[in-house]
C-alpha cells in the first residue's frame, strides 16, 4: 500500500508552514491518504476545496482517491485551527 500522510501542524511551531510546497502523488489503486493530527477535532479532508470526508479524533484515511488536490483541516469548537499543505493526486500515464 502506498500511503501519503497530509500532517497538520501549529503554524507557530512550524516556521513556513503556509509557504510549504505542493506535493504531487499518482492515482494508484493502493494510495491511500491519511490526515494525522497533532491534537483531536473535527477532521476535514478537502478536494478541490470541497468538503469529500469528515472525522473526529486525530486521525482519518482515504482509499484510493480520486485525481484532485487535497489538503486537511482541523476544525477546534467549530473554528478553523490546524491546516496541511496540500497534495495534487494525478492520472497514473
Amino acid at each position: 500500500m502506498r500511503a501519503l500522510v497530509l500532517a497538520v501542524c501549529l503554524p507557530l511551531l512550524l516556521a513556513g508552514c503556509a509557504a510549504m510546497t505542493t506535493m504531487t502523488a499518482e492515482a494508484w489503486r493502493d494510495l491511500e491518504l491519511r490526515v494525522h493530527a497533532s491534537a483531536h477535532g473535527d477532521l476535514r479532508l478537502l478536494r478541490n476545496g470541497t468538503v469529500v470526508q469528515l472525522a473526529h479524533g486525530a486521525e482519518l484515511a482515504c482509499c484510493a482517491p480520486p485525481p484532485g488536490t487535497y489538503r486537511a483541516e482541523v476544525l477546534a469548537g467549530g473554528e478553523p485551527w490546524l491546516f496541511s499543505s496540500s497534495i495534487r493526486v494525478v492520472e497514473v500515464p
